[in-house]
């Protein structure tokens, strides 16, 4: 994936261009305490993700309150769209340590007997080492794997010696 970066308003902004995926990071941002009562995490507790339909301005990036308000645990796909518009403001439990995290799909439905649980979908990302709250766009299509009615847990990851370490979490639903 080939990425750009620049700056815009003192957040660091990398863009997607094969994936449309964009992707802003800002660092020394508190997170405050919430609780979401949303069924899904997010709403601006640490180690969570806020999945929205809309664009989340960064400035609104650590307000719980806009964060409660616009977060959503499924999303629907118009009829005239090839796929599902993902809006994700993830506060992270700590900093990665690293230029590089994931955002990665797995399918909630449990794996077959004897088989591992697969990823359905990975979208590699460049942030800061100190990020601690990341806001992305990115669009999932059908034929990337992604299924109407399917639930899926989403999570900012980062492999370290060929383990999973998670920063963020939370599950959504497409329609």
């Amino acid at each position: 994936m080939r990425l750009h970066q620049g700056v815009v308003s003192g957040f660091k902004l990398a863009v997607g261009l094969s994936a449309g995926l964009a992707l802003t990071t800002a660092e020394g941002i508190a997170s405050p305490p919430s609780a979401t009562g949303t069924g899904c995490p997010g709403g601006g507790s640490p180690g969570t993700i806020t999945i929205t339909d809309k664009l989340v301005e960064p400035t609104q990036a650590s307000v719980a309150a806009s964060l409660k308000t616009a977060q959503r645990c499924s999303l629907s796909k118009a009829a005239e769209d090839e796929g599902w518009r993902v809006n994700l403001v993830a506060h992270l439990s700590r900093p990665p340590g690293a230029e590089e995290v994931n955002i990665v799909f797995y399918d909630q439905a449990p794996p077959k007997p004897g088989q591992q649980r697969e990823a359905v979908q990975a979208y590699p990302i460049r942030t800061r080492k100190d990020a601690r709250v990341m806001l992305a766009t990115l669009e999932i299509k059908p034929e990337d794997g992604f299924k109407v009615g399917t639930k899926y847990n989403v999570l900012i990851t980062r492999l370290i010696n060929g383990r999973e370490d998670v920063y963020a979490r939370t599950t959504l639903e497409l329609k």
